[in-house]
This record gives C-alpha cells, structure tokens and sequence, in this order.
C-alpha cells in the first residue's frame, strides 16, 4: 500500500468528521448558522442528522486508524468504498425522485465521490485479497 491510499483515507476521514460536526453545530446554533452556507434542503431533520453525525463521526475515527496501516485494514477499506458508492447512487436516484432534494444531495454526493474515487484508485487490486 502507498502512502497516497494512506493520505486518501486521511481526507475521507476527515471529510465525515467535519460533517459530524457541522450537524452538531448545526443542531447547537440552529438551521440557519451553517446550513444556509451549505444548502441542506428545505427542512432539517436534526434526528435523521444527528444519528448520520454519530456514525460518520465513528466511521472517521477507525479510518484515520486504518490509514496509519492500509495494508491490515484491507476489508475495511474495501467496505469504505462500497458503503460510499452506495450511498452515493442511493442519494443520486433520491434527487431525481425529489427534485427539490437534489442540489443538497449533489452536493453531499460531491463531497463523498471525490475522498472514495481516491481511495480506489490508490487501493491496489481492489476486491483482490
């Protein structure tokens, strides 16, 4: 494993801690601190949020863990990629069945395709143990 796959699992990790906490300051601050910079749709479901917070907030921890050592965490990172293009599908047909949902998902999607689209590139054979 390279240091780049190690760098580009640093950044994904980063990506959810700073998620989780733009929702906690979010929830803290009310809807309009950060969320108007950010558009986060028309309502805010601080229940929904807080609970993606807490698993993104856990997700980040154990991925700066794996990135000091990609080459034990091979499952775990393989999962990574797979949970975020996941995600990122599901959130893409989300916008196109709720229009007005769509810019907020974009922009989440933005924010996840671009950390994982690194980490498969920089995971050397991919689904290959």
């Amino acid at each position: 494993m390279t240091k780049s796959l190690s760098v580009s699992l640093q950044i994904q990790a980063l990506v959810f801690f700073l998620f989780a906490v733009f929702v906690v300051v979010t929830i803290i601050f009310g809807q309009n601190s950060l969320s108007e910079f950010f558009y986060r749709g028309e309502e805010f479901h601080w229940d929904y949020e807080l609970m993606f917070a807490g698993l993104f907030f856990v997700w980040s921890i154990f991925l700066w863990r794996a990135s000091q050592n990609p080459s034990n965490h091979k499952t775990f990172i393989d999962f990574t990629v797979v949970a975020n293009l996941m995600h990122i599908g599901v959130m893409i047909v989300i916008g196109l069945y709720a229009p007005d949902e769509f810019l907020h998902l974009f922009m989440d999607t933005l924010f996840l395709f671009t950390p994982t689209l690194l980490i498969l590139y920089f995971r050397k054979g991919f689904f290959v143990s």
